[in-house]
């Protein structure tokens, strides 16, 4: 029965940081996603510009960079709900 209070003890701790932890994850993934627009909007720019090599590592970059950002988003959200 201790154990059992420990646990919901747990719980209820984690609920208190819940909305915390949502906000900075949400906030997290919208800014990634912003800055890999914004990479991905530039490096068509400058493909339109110049040519393609120069941008051919930039929209590696962005795409990268928004796997990367939705991969940790996703492990983020699964570990708050507790999978």
């Amino acid at each position: 029965m201790k154990r059992l209070e420990n646990v919901m003890e747990n719980n209820n701790l984690a609920l208190s940081f819940g909305p915390a932890i949502d906000f900075f994850v949400d906030w997290g993934f919208k800014i990634a996603l912003l800055i890999f627009v914004v990479v991905f909007i530039s490096s068509l720019i400058t493909t339109y510009f110049n040519g393609a090599l120069h941008t051919n590592a930039l929209s590696v970059f962005g795409l990268t960079g928004y796997l990367i950002a939705s991969a940790i988003y996703q492990g983020l959200n699964d570990h708050h709900r507790g999978y």
